[in-house]
């Protein structure tokens, strides 16, 4: 029975293992080939204005105004530079721009849609990248420290490295990271989302059916509010779904302005006007 609890532990290891890599490399991919897409021209444009410029000694933010294409709704957008970088290619206050995003037409599934102005270069987005690939290390670490530990001493049938408390940590880790593994695999990054439903997103208003303060406080001492909307598409069909906001805790109307996935109509965000 030990042994078979063993083997079970050592193959739930290596199957973390296995999933994160190849997490960490369709990651990868989808980002190489978003950002590609800028460099072969398969993106659209919208019209800027450079409306905000803040230096420090290691990062210039460079605010930028903009009308959503389709919603006609006035959004802004901070990009970051490094001081040589900006040196490079300095931008004004009230300065013309054109940012380029994707072109998602022959997409059917959306996991990233990154905002670039029009001429600069795209990077990788060096925060997933190092997250999953801290996911490949844990992953990792586990599963070469059970193995090595196994075949030094087999015959020890419970030795500490499988321990209950040990067992209990690694499963408690993998729990927590499952979550994220899965948004990472299926979802869109909320950034992310925020930038392709400002380009692509329709407006409406919804009523809110019931909320409830849930959470911790934000800057401004108010609570999250967790809500139930419903609302009609511009196809005339009637959605409900959740919703989340800190925003709403301070009016707590009946009727909000919202920004829905015209794709996916449980995909919305609170639209403060």
């Amino acid at each position: 029975m030990e042994d078979l609890f063993k083997i079970g532990f050592i193959v739930i290891n290596l199957v973390f293992l296995v999933v994160y890599l190849i997490n960490f490399v369709i990651a990868l991919v989808r980002d190489i080939k978003s950002k590609n897409k800028f460099k072969t021209n398969e993106y659209l444009t919208v019209d800027g204005t450079v409306i905000d410029i803040q230096e420090t000694k290691k990062i210039v933010s460079v605010l930028i105004e903009f009308t959503g294409p389709n919603n006609l709704i006035l959004f802004s957008q901070t990009f970051d530079f490094t001081p040589e970088e900006f040196k490079k290619n300095p931008y004004e206050l009230g300065q013309k721009v054109k940012l380029a995003y994707n072109d998602i037409s022959k997409q059917k599934k959306i996991h990233l849609f990154p905002i670039l102005i029009e001429g600069s270069k795209p990077k990788l987005d060096k925060g997933p990248i190092f997250a999953n690939l801290a996911l490949v290390f844990v992953a990792g670490y586990f599963s070469i420290n059970i193995l090595i530990n196994t075949f030094k001493d087999y015959s020890k049938p419970f030795d500490e490295m499988f321990s209950s408390t040990y067992v209990f940590i690694v499963l408690v880790i993998y729990l927590v990271l499952l979550s994220y593994l899965v948004e990472s695999l299926f979802g869109i990054p909320r950034s992310e989302n925020q930038n392709y439903l400002k380009m692509h997103g329709h407006t409406t208003k919804a009523r809110v059916v019931t909320f409830k303060l849930a959470g911790s406080k934000n800057a401004r001492g108010y609570k999250e509010s967790r809500m139930t909307i419903e609302y009609r598409n511009h196809l005339g069909e009637l959605t409900q779904t959740s919703l989340a906001s800190y925003l709403y805790t301070e009016t707590q109307e009946e009727y909000i302005d919202i920004v829905y996935d015209p794709k996916n109509a449980k995909n919305v965000v609170y639209l403060r006007k």
